[in-house]
């Protein structure tokens, strides 16, 4: 039993030595940055949203519409990415962030274009 629980422990421990190193950390951002992070946010949002709507009475292929918002909302991303890079925050990360932002947007505007043609095309047995 000893020898089962010494390989046992051996062969985890490189396992739980390394499990630290993954931890989150809280943003090292001051407060300042953060609310212009958000503030930048909610205006990409607000402007997806206003867009959105504007164009959802259209009849096209919702994968297109969608394009289209995001094209004319990418303008938003640029306060936000400068945001980030006066606050020293690498590239990379700042780009990721963007990304992120930029695929989250994405998709619940494409799930949203898709629900409205569903229901127009539902509610009109022609179609």
């Amino acid at each position: 039993m000893k020898k089962l629980l010494i390989v046992v422990t051996v062969c985890f421990w490189p396992l739980l030595a390394r499990a630290g190193e993954g931890q989150w950390e809280p943003s090292k951002l001051k407060a300042s940055p953060l609310e212009a992070v958000s503030r930048h946010t909610a205006n990409y949002q607000h402007c997806i949203d206003t867009e959105g709507q504007g164009i959802v009475s259209r009849d096209a292929d919702a994968q297109t519409l969608a394009n289209e918002v995001l094209k004319k909302c990418e303008v938003q991303l640029t306060p936000l990415r400068e945001a980030f890079l006066s606050e020293g925050v690498s590239e990379q990360e700042a780009d990721r962030y963007l990304r992120k932002t930029r695929t989250y947007a994405a998709r619940n505007l494409l799930r949203a274009l898709m629900e409205v043609q569903a229901m127009r095309g539902g509610a009109d047995p022609a179609k």
